[in-house]
Formats: structure tokens, C-alpha cells, sequence
């Protein structure tokens, strides 16, 4: 299981299995439709998905910056996060760590973790634009 999935698995569970119900005394039913709804949160482990389901109407134009930061991938062949020792950028979104790896961490963000890499990169949009991302901005500009 990976951070996302830790976080809020429990509460997500416990919101599935038991309906309104339950608070007035009566036998516990099990929610399906939540079930699926946690399955389908669960199972986001595509980078395109996941930046479409972070950044909403953003999401289009993220996912051009990713694949031109990253080629779109969060991990390199070996397993290891894609991380370029020269900049000091991380993972999928290309974070560095330098400038905003303790923002991160306030946040209690691991840019290491594809999830958070994307939540930063939404943080980070917020507070700076796409300036964050200009050294690419050739390569994403005409996709």
C-alpha cells in the first residue's frame, strides 16, 4: 500500500461498511456504492489519472508538464524515483528539494511518494504558476 492509501484507508473502510443507520442502533449495511468509490480512489496509480484527479480543471495542462519534467513517470525501470542529481528535482512533477522540500515536509508532503509529488506540484501552481515549471515551458507549450 503506498502513503495515500495508509492515510485514509481506515476512515475510507469504516465510511464503506457501515450506513446512517448504524448511529440509531440498527443493524449495520453495507454501503456498495462507497466500496467502489474507495476501490476507484485506491487504484489511482496511473500518473496521468492521478494528476487529472488532483488538479481538476489544471489537470490537461499538468499532465503536459509531467511528461516533459519526467516523460510522464514518477519511477525509473529499476523502481527507484526518477531524481536529477544536477537540479535537485524529484519524481513525476520534478520538485526540487532544495526550494521546496521543507515547504513539503510543513505540509506533511514526501515528494519521494508519487501522491504527494502531486499534491507539492498543485501547491506549488497555487503559489507560484507555471513559472515554477518555465525551463520546459518549450516542451509543454506544444503538446
Amino acid at each position: 500500500m503506498n502513503k495515500l492509501q495508509d492515510k485514509i484507508l481506515p476512515f475510507l473502510l469504516a465510511m464503506a461498511f457501515f450506513s446512517p443507520q448504524m448511529m440509531y442502533h440498527t443493524s449495520p449495511v453495507l454501503n456498495t456504492s462507497r466500496i467502489a468509490e474507495i476501490r476507484e480512489l485506491l487504484a489511482i496509480q496511473d500518473p496521468n489519472a492521478l494528476i487529472a484527479y488532483v488538479f481538476g480543471a489544471d489537470g490537461r495542462i499538468m499532465q503536459k508538464v509531467a511528461f516533459c519534467e519526467s516523460g510522464g513517470t514518477h519511477y525509473n525501470k529499476d523502481g527507484s524515483v526518477i531524481e536529477n542529481k544536477k537540479t535537485g528535482d524529484v519524481g513525476l512533477m520534478q520538485i526540487n528539494e532544495s526550494i521546496w522540500g521543507k515547504t513539503a515536509k510543513k505540509l506533511g508532503l514526501d515528494i519521494y511518494e508519487m501522491e504527494d509529488n502531486v499534491r507539492m506540484a498543485k501547491y506549488i501552481l497555487k503559489v507560484q504558476g507555471l513559472n515554477a515549471w518555465k525551463p520546459s515551458f518549450q516542451c509543454w507549450r506544444t503538446l
